[in-house]
């Protein structure tokens, strides 16, 4: 045989031999990637949802809710505002009379009623008597004051009460020098049997004050004299 012809043998076993083991070795290359490197790529973030193993949740029981409780309703108090009770005025009690035209400067007596309801007289003929359970000087409605004209001895405080005119001025005075001036509107003369008790006592559209005295002629038999002399005045 010669030394071509044993080449060209070889050739023809040899070439085959490595093509198959090279064959061989790449299958066992791929097989050993596969076995290590897979494996560790198996947790690895960018693995498939499809590939990564899912865990089934644990099942919980949802608790029955409780019945929520109706609110209570508790009112709020309302405040209760009392209205303030208004402090009255000072009432103004007289306890001097002045009339400049007459000269008269005098004593104011506080009175009450007597037992036929009449109005008290002063008990001194030379002061005035104040009903101090009527309306005060002062006040809206009718403060009386009441002066003898006489007694069984001679004149007294309102001796002259008839003279005042429309015009002239009234003055009283209280315990504190405090002084009201009052001016007279008008003048009247009552029959006895006729006075007007409503007119001189309880009028009260105005701040009055009205002055009263006896004045006609005395019935030595009768109720005393026949008339009654009112001076009305106003503040």
């Amino acid at each position: 045989m010669t030394l071509s012809e044993l080449k060209s043998m070889v050739s023809r076993v040899w070439l085959p031999s490595m093509a198959v083991l090279l064959v061989v070795v790449s299958v066992l290359a791929v097989w050993e990637v596969q076995a290590t490197v897979l494996p560790s790529l198996a947790g690895m973030p960018w693995q498939s949802k499809k590939d990564a193993p899912v865990s089934k949740p644990e099942r919980t029981s949802t608790p029955t809710p409780s019945a929520t409780p109706a609110p209570t309703f508790t009112p709020t108090p309302t405040p209760f505002f009392i209205r303030p009770t208004a402090t009255p005025e000072p009432r103004f009690e007289p306890v001097r009379l002045r009339i400049p035209k007459l000269g008269i400067d005098t004593t104011v007596e506080h009175v009450g009623l007597t037992s036929d309801n009449a109005m008290d007289t002063p008990k001194d003929p030379w002061n005035v008597s104040w009903l101090s359970t009527s309306y005060a000087p002062g006040q809206t409605g009718s403060a009386v004051l009441a002066g003898h004209v006489d007694t069984p001895t001679g004149p007294a405080i309102f001796q002259n009460l008839g003279a005042l005119a429309p015009g002239d001025t009234i003055e009283v005075l209280d315990a504190s020098g405090v002084s009201l001036t009052f001016t007279v509107s008008r003048v009247e003369n009552y029959p006895a049997d006729a006075f007007p008790f409503t007119e001189v006592f309880d009028a009260n559209d105005t701040r009055r004050l009205n002055l009263i005295t006896c004045a006609g002629t005395f019935n030595t038999i009768g109720p005393g004299y026949s008339h009654r002399l009112v001076v009305y005045s106003e503040l």
